[in-house]
């Protein structure tokens, strides 16, 4: 699984000269069950590409294959998880994946699979996603992005042109959320934020909040 975590992170390293998003959306149910969707969004490395090789006579190669393949091998021993799919739109620049999840502990442990160290004990891991009665807790510091956060910081020199996206979608309205970085929609269902991946592996900013509905 290792190997084949590597693939999505030379893929992101690709990118990240240009300026991209990583985007991640939860869509949560009533019951807490729901769909996690992680993407990047290439398409101003891939716009960029174009216009380099039109310059240069040549023609648009970025309708091959991304070697995406494999990569829901990762999640295939997380039992509570469906419709599990590879993403891959190189019209609209998009790669990632996503999934449906039983509740929010199933969406921690596939997350934790994807993030995590070979081998590391799910009971030691960090939880990303806690829900208790109306409140959930998401701890999304710099610490919580386990092997890919020496990965990214290995290519500190290119990401200041990167950001990090996180939606959370509610079936019902939010009454608080402890982070100013987050901003609520109009009808207090949807929350964002968008934070620099800079910032973010630096500790300068975080995603972690506690949410009350």
């Amino acid at each position: 699984m290792k190997k084949i975590r590597l693939i999505f992170l030379n893929l992101l390293a690709l990118f990240i000269v240009s300026a991209c998003t990583i985007k991640q959306t939860i869509n949560f149910n009533e019951d807490m069950s729901g769909n996690n969707e992680v993407l990047i969004d290439y398409i101003g490395f891939m716009e960029e590409m174009e216009e380099m090789e039109s310059l240069m006579g040549g023609s648009s190669s970025m309708d091959k294959d991304m070697g995406l393949e494999d990569l829901t091998v990762v999640f295939k021993d997380v039992e509570g998880i469906t419709n599990l799919k590879n993403i891959q739109n190189t019209k609209e620049g998009l790669f990632g994946f996503s999934f449906d999840f039983k509740d929010t502990k199933i969406l921690d442990e596939a997350m934790t699979s994807f993030l995590g160290e070979e081998g590391s004990s799910k009971e030691k891991a960090a939880k990303s996603y806690v829900q208790k009665k109306k409140k959930l807790i998401l701890n999304f510091d710099n610490q919580d992005l386990g092997h890919m956060k020496e990965s990214l910081v290995a290519q500190s020199m290119m990401i200041a042109s990167m950001d990090y996206s996180l939606t959370v979608n509610f079936p019902f309205k939010v009454t608080s959320v402890d982070n100013k970085n987050y901003s609520l929609s109009a009808d207090r269902k949807s929350m964002t934020a968008t934070i620099s991946l800079e910032d973010y592996l630096n500790g300068n900013k975080s995603l972690s909040t506690k949410v009350k509905w």
